[in-house]
């Protein structure tokens, strides 16, 4: 069932105790942290939940669940069918809030017990094109059955018998028929609806937009919002296009807000906050490190300058020469270079960009600044949430980095967030070099319909290993500096990255310890849209190669596999996308 309208959403939960169901996602934490400040506002009690995997999602309900009648799963749950795997009570509501497509299409129609709050982009199915009466079906049966004890008792009425018989027989297979037909087409319909994996709108901005409805929003809902809609656009979850359309509405908020905080300000209410929509350069982190090592750890500048070669690092140094800063200054913190060459660092970067192939290097994204610290980017923001996200380790449990992480969203815990930058800034650091050594050891291979890099055990960082994030930061670099480095015709090909898990206690399988890994597929980067056919593609793959997924993140483009079944599971995938 489908909510058009959050605010009946928000109505029904209001006051009433709620368990909170969250990925570990940035858009997620963002989304969350709107419903938090929601529920504070409304004395709405509430448990928080954090989930990695599928597997997990009915462990952590059922470990969790208490008295709550209402169930909110945020960027988890919509893919699956929840009734089904939940089992839950009939008075219990869950409420679907999920970035992730295709939905799962039993939780789209279930008349009531799941509620949808997202907004769909994508042409569902029919209802009665993937769904029959039951009434139906037993039909079918019971006429089966008819005719077979019409033909044991044939002997008494032989003649109106088999007339009756053959009646029967008829109508029943013509039904068959029909029925078979109908499920060989609602199997293709189905097929075609969950072949591709993408995105739809940020979870954070839906919520957002709702605050606004509901005439609670301020500009901390809306800077968690944009750090939301940020993540999806750094990681090639949605187009530049769509972006840009979403940057349009979140603009006008921005002037509304601005507007109204200087009405405020005129009646002695000081607001410091400020967030501006301007043009940024895609650099990460520049305003928090040298501008040299930004510029060498940002995978556009890395790879449009093959920085990871001599005559790319030459190239780099000859560019900063004709800006005009020296490379003393360039060595230096961004905010301790001198006044004048940070005023004139972008507009004259911007200039010389063409010349360099670094045609894209601008686009268009949000500062915040409050009171009169340093700004930060909302992609600041989305790599420093990313870097502790996946901080974790024995000593440091996965639950208490999500928490971090919200605490981090908070303009007030500015150390906290600057802990998340200098984590981003190694973790930056580590997949330059992971990216650099693979490209020199010439480790990504073409495997014909796709490339494909197996990241060792001896030679992984456990830092590009622990989460997604990480894998899919590397996949994203090594794709384009292999692109850039082998030629425009690979810029049509797809990634299979394999990178060794970290061995922990959920790594066990039929009571040993295998070592596993993770696969994960992204995207050409000749492709307009941001679809995947890689979640289709690994389950097939898996099936056909007798190689169990042990694992399916809810981005199911990454997986866990056994490493002993890899060589057959890309064996399976390579004859799987050359058909």
């Amino acid at each position: 069932m489908i909510v058009h309208d959050l605010k009946d959403f928000y109505s029904e939960i209001k006051g009433k105790r709620v368990l909170i169901v969250v990925n570990y996602d940035i858009d997620a934490i963002c989304a969350c942290k709107i419903l938090q400040t929601l529920f504070k506002t409304d004395y709405t009690l509430y448990t928080l939940v954090p989930v990695d995997v599928t597997s997990d999602l009915k462990l952590s309900v059922s470990e969790n669940h208490l008295d709550e009648k209402y169930i909110i799963f945020i960027n988890c749950g919509g893919t699956i069918d929840l009734v089904e795997l939940l089992l839950p009570e009939e008075d219990i509501t869950l409420f679907v809030l999920d970035s992730h497509r295709p939905l799962d299409v039993c939780n789209i129609y279930n008349p009531g017990q799941v509620k949808i709050l997202s907004k769909i982009e994508q042409d569902i199915p029919a209802f009665t094109d993937i769904f029959t009466d039951d009434e139906e079906e037993e039909s079918v049966d019971e006429e089966s059955d008819d005719s077979e004890n019409d033909y044991e008792d044939e002997s008494e009425e032989s003649g109106s018998r088999d007339a009756k018989r053959r009646r029967i027989n008829g109508q029943s297979s013509v039904k068959k028929k029909k029925r078979r037909e109908w499920e060989e087409r609602r199997d293709m319909l189905l097929f075609q609806y969950m072949k591709c994996t993408f995105y739809g709108r940020s979870s954070a901005l839906d919520l957002y937009e709702l605050a606004w409805k509901m005439s609670k929003d301020n500009f901390d809902l809306l800077w968690y919002a944009i750090v939301g809609l940020s993540e999806q656009l750094l990681l090639r979850k949605i187009g530049e296009s769509v972006y840009v359309k979403e940057c349009g509405d979140v603009q006008n908020h921005i002037a509304r807000l601005t507007h109204r905080s200087s009405q405020l300000n005129d009646e002695g209410r000081n607001t410091s906050v400020r967030i501006e929509f301007e043009n940024d350069l895609r650099i990460a982190l520049i305003r928090h490190w040298t501008v040299k090592a930004s510029l060498t750890n940002s995978v556009y500048t890395a790879t449009s300058l093959r920085l990871w070669t001599f005559q790319g690092e030459k190239r780099l140094h000859e560019m900063l020469a004709e800006i005009g800063i020296p490379l003393v200054q360039c060595n230096q913190k961004y905010t301790s270079m001198d006044l004048v060459f940070r005023k004139e660092f972008q507009k004259s970067f911007v200039e010389l960009a063409k010349k360099y192939k670094l045609d894209k290097i601008e686009f268009v994204s949000f500062l915040m600044q409050h009171g009169f610290r340093a700004k930060y980017s909302a992609t600041d923001f989305v790599y420093g949430l990313l870097a502790l996200l996946q901080s974790y380790n024995d000593d440091r449990p996965k639950a208490d980095c999500f928490l971090e992480c919200l605490e981090a969203l908070c303009r007030t815990k500015k150390e906290k967030l600057d802990q998340g930058i200098d984590l981003a800034k190694k973790l930056l650091t580590t997949t330059f070099k992971q990216v650099q050594n693979a490209l020199e050891m010439k480790q990504i291979q073409n495997a014909g319909p796709f490339l494909y890099l197996v990241v060792q055990e001896g030679n992984a960082d456990p830092t590009l290993c622990n989460h997604p994030y990480g894998i899919l930061l590397l996949a994203e670099f090594a794709i384009r500096a292999f692109a850039e480095s082998k030629g425009e015709k690979y810029k049509s090909l797809p990634l299979v990255i394999s990178t060794p898990c970290i061995k922990d206690k959920s790594d066990v399988i039929a009571g040993e310890e295998e070592a596993l890994c993770h696969i994960t597929g992204v995207a050409p980067l000749k492709q307009d849209s941001n679809i995947n056919f890689f979640g289709q593609a690994f389950r097939r793959a898996s099936e056909k190669s007798l190689a169990p997924i042990t694992d399916v993140y809810f981005d199911c483009s990454v997986i866990k596999l056994n490493i002993k079944d890899r060589p057959r599971f890309l064996d399976a995938l390579a004859v799987l996308l050359t058909q």
